[in-house]
């Protein structure tokens, strides 16, 4: 439980530091907004964006969203109930979208195809009902990506390849999902937190996690 508990405030203050400024006051463009209303048209139980209106406020000001020089910046969307499919290309039309957090809600279905937003910084997808296998080149081309929590979900399958070969990495929790095999080896530099807890891994831990806690290796079956 305290090792749940430091996570998510190492979760917390990893994506407090790509928050440079506040809700940004200036109005999006009518594209951004309209953008905004057909990803929530995708979305099932979405009472909780009941301000995410055309005739309303500045999409800035709307519950979750977050701006940077009039453009949407950041999506938080943790513990709203949300649910459905998540509409990875309609996100794909908010040019400066840095961050996306929809941890805690109720997504099902594989793996949203996250690499159709290039540019994201920070992904938090924790705590749904995603399942299934990740595509092994599902993070291609994510050069800017650093921060990865696809934690308690139902994912089987190995690491893809395209997610340990992130050159920008720095924090990957995949803990309490179903996944296995060999885990990957990870090279980069600023590489701070690999959780792989409570999986389903086996076989050699990696040169370059061998300094990670523990902790993120417990409850799999077998590492040397």
């Amino acid at each position: 439980m305290e090792r749940r508990k430091l996570h998510r405030l190492v979760a917390a203050a990893a994506l407090a530091l790509l928050v440079l400024a506040a809700r940004d006051l200036i109005t999006c463009s009518a594209g951004e907004t309209q953008t905004l209303i057909k990803f929530k048209g995708s979305l099932s139980n979405a009472t909780a964006l009941s301000n995410w209106d055309s005739n309303s406020a500045s999409p800035c000001r709307w519950t979750g969203v977050w701006c940077l020089n009039g453009s949407v910046w950041q999506l938080k969307l943790d513990g709203m109930g949300l649910g459905g499919m998540l509409d990875m290309e309609s996100l794909a039309e908010l040019p400066l979208l840095r961050i996306l957090s929809i941890r805690g809600n109720r997504f099902e279905g594989p793996m949203p195809e996250v690499k159709k937003v290039a540019a994201l910084k920070a992904v938090s997808m924790s705590s749904n009902w995603f399942s299934g296998e990740i595509p092994d080149d599902w993070f291609e081309g994510m050069e800017a990506l650093k921060m990865v929590y696809l934690d308690r979900n139902g994912f089987t399958g190995p690491v893809p390849t395209s997610l340990a070969n992130l050159p920008r990495l720095v924090n990957l929790s995949l803990e309490g999902n179903q996944m296995g095999g060999k885990i990957p080896d990870f090279r980069q530099m600023e590489l701070r937190m690999v959780d792989l807890a409570n999986n389903q891994f086996e076989g050699k831990i990696p040169s370059g996690l061998r300094n990670m806690n523990s902790s993120y290796f417990q409850g799999d079956r077998y590492f040397y």
